[in-house]
C-alpha cells in the first residue's frame, strides 16, 4: 500500500519554505548573483548582453510567476600584482599595484544604497528594493559600465571571485540558503597570481599567464598555434582546481552552484610576438582564449558564452540555473505519481504534469543525486508559469512512498 509524502512550497517571500510529515532539506529560491568584470584596458564590450537583460528577469520569474529575492554583486577582476603566496607585491606592472580593487562589490556610479543591488518579494508582493528604477536598466549600467578606473592588465578574475564571496570582505552578500550564480565578463582568460614574482616590466603579460597557468602539446609561450591547452596544475598561476574546490565547499555542494564564462573560445589557441592571440572577434571585442574560466565554468555543468557575439547570452546562462531549480523528495521513492495543487486566494488548482508544449503552469519531476542527494533522489519542479500569484499562494507537492 502506498502513502503519500507531503511537501509544501510556500512562495509568499519566493524562498520556498518547507514543511513536511517529517523534516526534509530543500534548494531556497533565492539567489545571489555575483558578476566578476574584467576592467583593463582592453576590456570588451557588453552592450549585446545589457540589451538582453530582460530575459535574465523573465526567466528567473518561470519558477513562481516572480522574481527570486535577488542580491547582484559586481567586482573587477583587478587583484594588483601581489600572489596569494606573495609576502610582499612585486613592483608595479602593467597598471597594476597591490592588491588592486581587492575584491570589494562595486556599484560604480549607479544609484544603489548597499554595495550590492537587494530587490525581495515584500509580503504584500511588492518588491522591495535598495535602488531605484528598473532591474534591467540598473543591471545594464553595472555590468557595462561607461567610463570608470582602468584597472590592472593582469586579469585575476578567480581570485577576485573568491574574494569577494568572503563575508569577511562584503558582509551580508552571500546567504546561507541562496543558490549561487557567478558571470564572469572577460576578453582574457584568468591569471590569479600564486606569485607575481614572474612578472615584471619589459615583459608581455599574456604569454606570461599562459606559460604558468595553461599546458598545451608543446610550450603555449612559443610562437605559432598551440593544441590541445588545459589548466596547468603545477604553475605560479593558482590551478583551477583550488576555485572549484572552493565554490563547492561554500555551498555545500556543486548542485547549488551555477557558473558562466562570457569569454573568448579555448581554441584556436596562438601566440605571436609573445601575445597570446585573439580567439575571436565580433561585436564583444576581441577575447583570448580563456582555456581556464572555460574549464570553471565546465567543473560545474555551467555555461560558456562567446564573448566576441554575446548571442542567447542570458538564455544561456538561466537555463543552466533552471535546469537545476526544484525541491526535493528523500522520503519519495515513486516520481511517477506526484500531485501538485496550487492554493491562491483560497482556490485550489491541480497542476498537470510538463509536455511538450505546455504553456500553462505545470510540474516535472527528476532523479539526480546532486541535486537531491537523499533518498531515492528524487525532485519536482514547477515550469513555463505565466502571471503573478499572489503573495499568499502556496504549492503543495505529493509524491508517492511504497
Amino acid at each position: 500500500m502506498k502513502k503519500l509524502a507531503l511537501l509544501s512550497l510556500v512562495l509568499g517571500a519566493c524562498t520556498h519554505d518547507v514543511t513536511a510529515v517529517d523534516p526534509i532539506n530543500v534548494g531556497a529560491g533565492d539567489v545571489d548573483v555575483l558578476y566578476v568584470l574584467d576592467n583593463s584596458a582592453d576590456r570588451a564590450d557588453y552592450d549585446t548582453m545589457a540589451g538582453q537583460l530582460d530575459v535574465l528577469s523573465t526567466q528567473l520569474a518561470t519558477f513562481d510567476g516572480q522574481l527570486p529575492d535577488l542580491h547582484v554583486g559586481v567586482v573587477t577582476a583587478d587583484m594588483g600584482i601581489q600572489g596569494t603566496d606573495d609576502a610582499l607585491a612585486p613592483a608595479n606592472f602593467r597598471n597594476c599595484a597591490g592588491t588592486g580593487d581587492g575584491g570589494k562589490l562595486t556599484i560604480f556610479d549607479a544609484d544603489v544604497a548597499n554595495a550590492f543591488v537587494d530587490d525581495r518579494r515584500g509580503p504584500d508582493g511588492a518588491r522591495i528594493k535598495n535602488y531605484g528604477g528598473e532591474l534591467t536598466d540598473l543591471l545594464g549600467q553595472l555590468t557595462n559600465p561607461a567610463g570608470g578606473k582602468i584597472g590592472c592588465e593582469v586579469a585575476q578574475p578567480m581570485e577576485a571571485m573568491r574574494r569577494a564571496l568572503d563575508p569577511a570582505n562584503n558582509p551580508s552578500f552571500v546567504r546561507t540558503n541562496a543558490r549561487l550564480m557567478v558571470v564572469f565578463l572577460s576578453a582574457d582568460d584568468d591569471c590569479s597570481l600564486k606569485s607575481g614574482s614572474f612578472l615584471g616590466a619589459g615583459n608581455a603579460n599574456g604569454a606570461l599567464c599562459a606559460t604558468q597557468g595553461v599546458v598545451c602539446d608543446d610550450d603555449p609561450g612559443a610562437n605559432g598555434p598551440h593544441a590541445n591547452c588545459v589548466p596547468r596544475t603545477d604553475g605560479l598561476v593558482t590551478p583551477v582546481s583550488e576555485y572549484v574546490a572552493f565554490l563547492t565547499d561554500l555551498k555545500g555542494g556543486a548542485a547549488q552552484v551555477t557558473v558562466a564564462a562570457v569569454a573568448g573560445p579555448s581554441e584556436p589557441f596562438t601566440t605571436a610576438g609573445s601575445v597570446i592571440q585573439p580567439s575571436c572577434t565580433g561585436a564583444g571585442g576581441d577575447h583570448k582564449p580563456a582555456v581556464r574560466l572555460n574549464a570553471l565554468a565546465e567543473a560545474f555543468g555551467g555555461t560558456k558564452v562567446n564573448g566576441c557575439t554575446q548571442d542567447a547570452a542570458y538564455d544561456q546562462i538561466t537555463s543552466t540555473y533552471l535546469a537545476r531549480a526544484g525541491s526535493c523528495f528523500p522520503q519519495a521513492n515513486n516520481a511517477d505519481d506526484c500531485r501538485v495543487i496550487e492554493t491562491a486566494d483560497g482556490a485550489e488548482t491541480s497542476l498537470p504534469r510538463c509536455v511538450d508544449g505546455s504553456a500553462a503552469a505545470c510540474f516535472s519531476t527528476f532523479t539526480d543525486a546532486d541535486r537531491c542527494p537523499d533518498g531515492a533522489n528524487i525532485g519536482v519542479t514547477i515550469e513555463r508559469r505565466g502571471g503573478t500569484l499572489p503573495a499568499s499562494s502556496t504549492i503543495r507537492a505529493n509524491c508517492a512512498v511504497d
